[in-house]
């Protein structure tokens, strides 16, 4: 049997998903990872035939990515990884276009649907729309509280430290009053009794 220099190479271990020139710290490249790795998982859950997946399990959701990494879910958003926000967008958008696609493929055509199945149809339809208005409720309360609550408590903030200051020094110019009040009282009780 001869002996090939084949028997003796290491098993090459896959490259790592090219890393855009974006993703430059440690956490944004860890979320590219995480998103792509999703975005491969619900592809070949779509693409194995499985029409029937709640819309949750059909796109990404930043959360899941989120906590997937280990991170907390309000590190997603536009104003700290808005180019992990962009390619989210991008990835759900062409994941919607696959589901479709392969929704469309397994419609049986020619048959009209029983009543049955077009009140089952008509059910998980109704249920559809119910969880894409809490999903769409849901990300527009999160930017609404991104946007508007964190300057707002900022400048709050803010003004609190400055009343605070305020209320020291007003404190101080009190206590010397006091001081000033004690000692005239002093000298008029010591004019009255020279009097």
């Amino acid at each position: 049997m001869p002996i090939t220099l084949d028997q003796f190479k290491k098993a090459q271990t896959p490259a790592p998903a090219e890393i855009p020139s974006w993703a430059k710290t440690e956490t944004t490249q860890l979320l590219y990872s995480s998103t792509i790795k999703h975005y491969q998982l619900i592809k070949s859950k779509i693409e194995s035939g499985n029409s029937k997946l709640p819309p949750t399990d059909r796109i990404l959701i930043a959360r899941r990515i989120a906590l997937d990494c280990g991170l907390s879910p309000s590190i997603i958003s536009t104003r700290r990884q808005a180019e992990i926000v962009n390619l989210i967008t991008e990835l759900n958008e062409e994941l919607s276009t696959i589901y479709t696609s392969t929704a469309a493929v397994k419609t049986p055509s020619g048959r009209k649907l029983t009543k049955k199945e077009l009140i089952a149809e008509n059910a998980s339809l109704k249920a559809e729309i119910t969880r894409l208005k809490t999903l769409e409720l849901g990300a527009y309360a999160h930017t609404i509280l991104d946007s508007h609550l964190t300057p707002t408590s900022r400048a709050q903030a803010i003004t609190i430290a400055k009343l605070r200051t305020e209320i020291e020094r007003l404190e101080v110019v009190i206590s010397n009053q006091a001081d000033q009040n004690r000692k005239y009282m002093d000298a008029l009780n010591h004019i009255k009794g020279d009097i």
